[in-house]
């Protein structure tokens, strides 16, 4: 064998072994290239067909293979708050798991931290068993999410519950969040939603033709429409059944010919709602079923123990219904 060649095997089978690669499981090919006549394989001795000139090989140089990062980007990364488009901002002080056996506090990173303010009283712990275990979220805003029309949600993914209770305290403006998962989940994803858009028509109800029809993003069922006094305060009765998975804030107002009449109270069963505003029944000209999306950001890998390192949490945007 020629020099040349022994020296292109030589340096194929070193590239071979450096990429840990075995010799006679990979076949290489030079490109083909308008300046390079292709390799014609070699005639047999005898045949009488003389062997053609032979082009050296070109070994295209091994690239590196690039490595998915094991961080979050800056961008990504969690650092205790959510800014929202609105200007309010949420920031996720500490947590804890059963807080009637456990008396620690950690951060979302898993790393344990003081007290945060709060109530002071732990939440019931009515619906835990040997399967679930009960996670308590002590947040703090900016701003009172019910000032200015804003509206908060918070989410926990997964969740063994049909939904997570929010209390809005006084310390600090705290805000408290409980939500049952599965006694052997070690993380989660937390979603915080604030609302703070205008307002649109789901349904549009007139009292003087008792008749009412939908205009646009209607969302759930809304039937049984009717409008008493009680107390000498209007009442309006309706059934309302809003899908569990919405991600849109809702409400209800009445219309005293171009006026809004602000909702006193109202009162919840089995779907069945009675709101009940400050005005006579003959007053009310309109009732309106409105909606409008949060905007949800969603806080990934939340740790639900205390760690030794911290955990990488990041944060980005939820999907949300517009």
């Amino acid at each position: 064998m020629a020099a040349a060649e022994k020296l292109k095997v030589a340096v194929i089978a070193a590239v071979l072994l450096i990429l840990g690669l075995g010799v006679t499981v990979l076949k290489m090919r030079a490109p083909a290239s308008p300046s390079t006549p292709p390799v014609v394989a070699a005639a047999a001795p005898g045949n009488g067909i003389p062997e053609p000139e032979r082009t050296p090989a070109v070994v295209a140089p091994v690239k590196a293979i690039a490595k998915a990062p094991t961080t979050t980007s800056a961008a990504d990364q969690f650092t205790g708050f959510i800014n929202f488009a609105d200007g309010s901002t949420v920031e996720l002080l500490g947590l804890q798991t059963n807080p009637s056996s456990e008396s620690r506090w950690w951060t979302a990173d898993g790393m344990l931290c003081g007290t945060p303010p709060h109530r002071g009283e732990p939440p019931s712990e009515f619906d835990t068993n040997s399967g679930r275990k009960l996670v308590w979220l002590i947040m703090r805003v900016n701003a009172d999410p019910n000032e200015n029309g804003r509206s908060m949600k918070v989410e926990v993914v997964p969740s063994l519950s049909s939904g997570v209770s929010v209390y809005s305290g006084t310390v600090q403006r705290s805000i408290e969040a409980t939500a049952l998962v599965s006694a052997s989940a070690t993380t989660a994803e937390v979603r915080v939603g604030m609302a703070a858009g205008p307002w649109v028509n789901d349904e549009i109800y007139d009292a003087a033709t008792k008749k009412s029809g939908a205009t646009k993003t209607l969302e759930g069922l809304i039937t049984n429409i009717t409008i008493g006094e009680e107390d000498g305060n209007a009442l309006v009765g309706a059934t309302w059944i809003i899908p569990p998975t919405s991600q849109r804030d809702h409400r209800i107002t009445a219309m005293a010919g171009e006026k809004i009449v602000p909702i006193s109270r109202s009162t919840n069963k089995n779907f069945a709602s009675k709101y009940y505003f400050d005005c006579g029944k003959g007053e009310i000209t309109q009732v309106l079923f409105q909606s409008r999306p949060y905007e949800i950001m969603a806080i990934k890998n939340v740790s639900l123990a205390p760690t030794t390192t911290p955990t990488h949490v990041s944060i980005s945007a939820a999907s949300a219904q517009q």
